[in-house]
């Protein structure tokens, strides 16, 4: 039989081998009919419709003979299946799914193809097991698979390179997979085949609850309605539960360390389960603990699936996926082999992301959470966790009162903290940091622990690589959730160092919004500068220096109401808006609530310059005002407030300019509330706003923007420039960088990549 290999031996070349094969496979699985012919543009046409991850099958032989003599038009139909997305699409296949069947001639067109680091190939499980093939492992370990199964392991070249080499046509012997810096399955010598098991339970169950051997159903028992019952999910050798599935579980561990497992189960036909995912010890050849996901039926339960239980390592990767199916009458454990998808491969790496998306639940707020790893398939589900509206205020109100003492006490006068003070400073937010993890992810322990510390154990304890990206998002009638996500850390031995999300990851709070395109030529900046700033620092000078510096920039300052009110409606209105200004945050009918009032008032008491108590003292007159016009933005002696921008029309010609409010309080609400200056230029269609969620002193506010605005006319994004930024100035102990958060996209860019990575000295100044 004329196997894939010998169907492209023919071909032009490697390009045209790799294409026509990827199209090849892709219409197979869609279920092209192969017996009325070959269309190109309608091959290329029903590619498309699946997007830009596909399903890929080995197709039979009688089409690899038929097709032999079209690979031109195979190929073209590929890369046309692309068009307008950017390129003419993947060249490679990339294995997501590492627990398949492959027959033969499968093996051999990946050996043909370059493949990805997307997860371990099971060689032992081949059907012809005549094939002899080794699998090389960046850096760790290579094993041989003969028809007597696996041979042995073996240490090999660390230098292998995380790109495999294309194995020459008739070479299937030698297939070669790259794993890049992921770990590795090595199934310790000796440990035995356990399998998944699954038992329904009668009432419902906790962990550390004894489930006598009659609790368990039959599996000849129906689910009366209306009645509580547990799925049972843990590791066996021998199995406690209904039989079915025959394959093993291997085993994620590297010696014979315990590790965690986490199950994935998702409701059929109507069943919802409290809990959604749940963690199971696995100790060293030795049965795992079980976990329970407690459900009540809504209906009689006699027929079909009801549930799929997946089992996830910690960094994601698929272990086994069974579904829980009544089949005549008769409870079994069905194996489900996951489909084999084709993706288009980036330029780059694609980041690890962690997407949240804020949903209103009662009289609170609710998460669903999204988890995607590099080389797994993303993790969705819901968190579980409700966070009432006081318990966030009462965490904001003392964030903001410990920013206060920092920006109006400690560090009025100076731009960095002696070590010890710094230390007591991240201490402190740290404390509140651990406060908001709980509320995010909850507290509860044994039976009281659900879905939502089962995530947040799997975050805590295999973090993001630095650098992600948090996303987070809320549903409309959400929009009036806050949260002081830069300080998020999690729990943590009390002599280490807090590992704040604002100073690991990219965060941005997102919303539903078109992109921009970095300028054709140099950004314009749009700046509004308060006077009365100038006895602490000489912003202007500063502006003047930033876009003097080679990027090109243009600089005009808006001196009054006017001209930014004029700015704001031009035609073509400028990449960038800067603020630098007294700012009153919205979401409350005196500008700011009395108790913030009070903290502003206490430490600007505190100071014994009254110059440098001036600039407070201002701020305080202007909280009292009580006209109703909101959020409000100060310079000179004219005001722009959130009334007077809801009541014009600005940002016009598809322009999605990028909002810089360097100000007090310019990205701070109160929860409950879409008041705001973040919103406003959001509705009004701005691709992102950066504020403070605090008071913020001149000293500083100028510190931050000649880091962070080079950054941007460099060319970085958003989201990059601002963890860059904070890493800085955390560098040089100083944690204000926190303060400033990115409503909008992360992506932003003001100017096309300077190329390279700029390095930035830092000046740390020894204070005692």
């Amino acid at each position: 039989m004329q196997s894939l290999v010998q169907m492209v031996s023919g071909a032009a070349s490697e390009r045209e081998a790799s294409d026509a094969m990827a199209a090849l496979g892709v219409l197979t699985a869609a279920g092209w009919d192969w017996t009325s012919g070959f269309d190109q543009a309608r091959a290329a046409a029903t590619m498309a419709t699946l997007g830009a991850e596909r399903p890929w099958a080995a197709p039979p032989a009688s089409v690899s003979a038929a097709m032999a003599g079209r690979l031109p038009e195979l190929a073209a139909a590929w890369r046309l299946s692309f068009a307008g997305a950017g390129d003419d699409g993947p060249a490679r296949l990339l294995v997501r799914s590492p627990r398949v069947r492959w027959d033969r001639a499968t093996v051999e067109t990946l050996a043909r193809v370059l493949l990805a680091p997307m997860g371990m190939l099971a060689l032992d499980r081949l059907k012809d097991r005549a094939l002899v093939a080794s699998v090389a492992v960046s850096g760790r370990l290579a094993r041989e698979v003969t028809g007597a199964g696996i041979s042995g392991w073996t240490d090999i070249d660390p230098g292998f390179g995380d790109e495999a080499p294309v194995v020459a046509p008739g070479s299937a012997e030698n297939l070669e997979m790259p794993f890049g810096t992921e770990s590795v399955d090595v199934p310790p010598a000796g440990e035995a085949d356990r399998f998944v098991d699954l038992a329904l339970l009668a009432d419902h169950y906790a962990p550390g609850d004894a489930v006598a051997a009659e609790a368990r159903l039959p599996a000849t028992a129906g689910l009366e309605a209306a009645s509580d019952h547990t799925l049972e999910v843990a590791i066996r050798a021998a199995r406690l539960g209904f039989g079915g599935s025959q394959r093993p579980v291997k085993a994620p561990r590297q010696q014979q360390e315990p590790i965690t497992v986490y199950a994935r189960v998702t409701g059929h036909a109507g069943v919802v389960f409290d809990d959604t995912l749940l963690p199971l010890t696995w100790p060293h050849d030795a049965d795992s603990t079980p976990a329970f996901f407690r459900f009540r039926t809504a209906a009689a339960f006699t027929d079909g699936v009801l549930a799929e239980v997946r089992l996830l390592s910690a960094d994601l990767r698929l272990l086994d996926q069974v579904e829980l199916v009544c089949d005549h009458g008769q409870w079994q454990v069905r194996a489900v082999d996951a489909a084999i998808p084709f993706a288009r491969p980036a330029s780059d790496a694609a980041p690890d992301v962690l997407a949240l998306h804020v949903n209103p639940a009662g009289a609170g707020y609710a998460i669903d959470a999204t988890l995607t790893r590099a080389g797994a398939p993303p993790l969705a589900l819901p968190i579980g966790q409700t966070m009432l509206p006081a318990d966030i205020a009462g965490l904001l109100a003392a964030v903001r009162n410990v920013w206060t003492k920092l920006v109006i006490g400690t560090l009025s006068d100076k731009v960095t903290l002696s070590a010890p003070s710094y230390r007591k400073a991240c201490a402190e937010l740290a404390a509140h940091g651990r406060d908001a993890w709980r509320l995010l992810f909850g507290d509860g322990r044994g039976s009281q622990a659900g879905t939502s510390e089962a995530f947040g154990t799997l975050l805590a304890e295999h973090p993001l690589p630095p650098d992600s990206v948090i996303r987070i998002t809320c549903a409309d009638a959400a929009q009036g959730f806050v949260f002081p996500w830069t300080i998020v850390c999690p729990p943590a031995a009390p002599d280490a160092e807090p590992q704040f999300w604002g100073l690991d990851y990219r965060i941005e709070i997102a919303r539903k919004q078109g992109r921009s395109s970095p300028p054709k030529g140099a950004p314009r900046i749009n700046a509004v500068v308060d006077a009365g700033f100038a006895r602490f620092v000489d912003h202007p000078a500063t502006l003047a220096d930033v876009t003097a510096a080679g990027s090109g920039a243009t600089l005009a300052m808006a001196g009054n109401r006017k001209a930014i009110d004029d700015a704001l409606a031009a035609d073509d209105p400028a990449e960038l808006f800067y603020f630098f200004c007294h700012g009153i945050m919205g979401g409350a009918a005196s500008g700011l609530p009395a108790d913030i009032a009070a903290v502003i008032r206490g430490a600007a008491k505190q100071l014994c310059d009254d110059a440098a108590r001036a600039p407070w003292d201002r701020l305080l007159e202007q909280l009292a005002v009580t006209d109703g016009k909101g959020a409000r933005i100060f310079f000179g002696t004219a005001e722009l407030t959130e009334q007077s921008l809801r009541d014009s029309e600005f940002f016009k010609a598809h322009r999605r300019p990028l909002v810089f409010l360097n100000m007090c309080h310019s990205a701070a609400t109160l929860p409950a509330s879409r008041a705001g200056l973040p919103a406003v230029f959001l509705d009004r269609d701005a691709v992102a706003v950066i504020g403070t969620e605090s008071p913020i002193n001149a000293q500083f506010g100028d510190a931050f923007a000649r880091e962070l605005l080079p950054r941007l006319l460099a060319g970085e994004p958003l989201g990059a420039a601002m963890l860059a930024s904070r890493r800085i100035f955390h560098a040089a102990r100083n944690p204000l960088g926190l303060t400033y958060v990115v409503y909008g996209r992360g992506d932003t860019m003001l100017a096309p990549a300077a190329g390279g990575d700029r390095i930035l000295a830092v000046q740390r100044e020894d204070v005692e």
